[in-house]
């Protein structure tokens, strides 16, 4: 039996539509972008406080657990955007994270929503990483500096705020399983560090 030119055209058609693969964020980031992906974590709160002189600090350790998740997943021109929360004293890592074929950013909540507006010096972390730190601002307006390094199977990738105190955070990831864990950290008058799951320590 021979099919109508017209028919044939479509049924190829939508052979074809079914076939294409639906583009998805570059594997390394893959696992970040799932509506509704949640994972949990032991965790340390670590406090180092000086004493009323200064003349020594104490250290105080208590345990914890983490939940973060992910949710509010969409597509941009070009792009994903998804939403990261993690509870407690993890807080500072939660954000609107977005992925391109490039690498990986963490965005305002006005932000534009045009990854031509994403910017190369604020990358977090390349889809193809390559470990290093790149230091961006002045004694001024203070420093941001941004780490990638290799860690646990994975890649961790950390932003870092100086202007007389410091504070920063970092989220480790792998290919495999998304997040595998992160830290915290606020430095001035003491020490206050939040490790959870695999990440390195200071």
């Amino acid at each position: 039996m021979k099919i109508p030119m017209t028919c044939a055209v479509l049924l190829a058609t939508t052979l074809t539509a079914h076939a294409a693969p639906k583009p998805h964020p570059p594997k390394l980031f893959a696992k970040l972008f799932v509506e509704g992906a949640s994972w949990t974590f032991t965790a340390q709160h670590v406090i180092d406080e000086p004493d009323s002189d200064g003349s020594k600090l104490h250290k105080t350790t208590t345990k914890d657990n983490v939940t973060c998740t992910s949710g509010d997943l969409g597509e941009v021109p070009g792009g994903w955007i998804i939403a990261i929360t993690c509870d407690g004293y993890a807080s500072p890592v939660s954000g609107t994270y977005v992925a391109t074929s490039a690498g990986l950013w963490r965005v305002d909540i006005d932000w534009d929503r045009s990854t031509k507006s994403l910017r190369a010096k604020e990358m977090l972390i390349g889809s193809t990483p390559k470990a290093g730190k790149r230091e961006l601002g002045d004694e001024q307006s203070g420093y941001t500096t941004y780490i990638v390094s290799k860690h646990a199977g994975g890649w961790c990738f950390a932003n870092m705020q100086a202007l007389g105190d410091e504070s920063g955070w970092m989220l480790c990831i792998s290919e495999k399983k998304g997040l595998i864990g992160g830290n915290a950290f606020m430095a001035g008058a003491f020490v206050d560090d939040f490790y959870f799951g695999q990440t390195p320590r200071y």
